[in-house]
């Protein structure tokens, strides 16, 4: 009986969700440079609180990517998600970062969630919903300040500029959102089960499509289909609009 209660509310809630939703879009990256990307004076308040949430796929195995990069005038690494060479996924903070080692440059649909706390300065990085790398000590007593400029898809290394070709993305991204709270384990676990959510109170998915430059690729609807990571992967379209970078076993990370 419990489960089955529980199965409701999750479907309840995912309906909530999805009755929330403008058509849904991927955007693709399919070449290296410094001029694709989408940009936002986002009009930050100062936080002390920080989800970040996103759905990703890429093939790129070998290339540093940054997926997102929140600059403010004396700190360009003020929040960045950014993902070395290889496994490597990395949360930047006020200038610090922490990371965790997990594969997801396979070109399957992955989601991920970043959160974090100015108290104790908290973090956890979710991959699909499960907690992947979680501590203290990440720029704890700091906040994420105002005045700055959010990219997606580049690395600033001023604000608003002085892009690294790179380090730029090369992939698809659905369902970008940020919030300015640390989001439950409850609320990771269900927008880890669908491509469906458009909630952000600091930026939104539906707005992201406003700010691009540049060549990016709007296919509209997703690809991100189905109701858990699996489903979505297998109605998922192969990644679009580049050539694999598959893993040299060879080489070392």
């Amino acid at each position: 009986m419990m489960c089955s209660i529980s199965i409701f509310l999750l479907l309840v809630t995912y309906s909530g969700f999805a009755s929330c939703r403008p058509p849904s879009y991927d955007l693709s990256w399919q070449n290296k440079n410094t001029s694709d990307h989408a940009v936002f004076e986002v009009g930050l308040q100062n936080m002390d609180e920080v989800s970040v949430c996103f759905w990703m796929r890429t093939t790129d195995w070998n290339s540093e990517l940054v997926l997102l990069s929140y600059a403010v005038p004396d700190n360009d690494n003020e929040l960045v998600i950014y993902f070395p060479e290889g496994e490597k996924i990395r949360l930047y903070v006020a200038g610090e970062y922490k990371e965790v080692s997990h594969g997801v440059r396979d070109g399957r649909w992955h989601q991920l969630c970043m959160t974090w706390r100015k108290s104790l300065g908290t973090w956890v990085i979710y991959v699909d919903g499960h907690r992947k790398g979680y501590g203290i000590g990440l720029s704890s007593g700091q906040t994420i300040r105002d005045g700055g400029v959010l990219v997606i898809g580049q690395e600033q290394d001023e604000v608003g500029g002085l892009f690294d070709q790179n380090q730029s993305f090369l992939g698809e991204v659905t369902d970008c959102n940020i919030f300015d709270r640390v989001l439950s384990v409850t609320e990771v676990n269900i927008m880890s089960r669908s491509c469906d959510y458009d909630g952000g109170n600091v930026l939104r998915w539906s707005d992201v499509r406003g700010g691009l430059r540049g060549s990016v690729n709007v296919y509209s609807p997703t690809s991100c289909e189905g109701f858990t990571v699996d489903t979505i992967n297998a109605n998922a379209s192969p990644v679009r609009g580049f050539s694999s970078h598959s893993k040299d076993k060879s080489s070392k990370v």
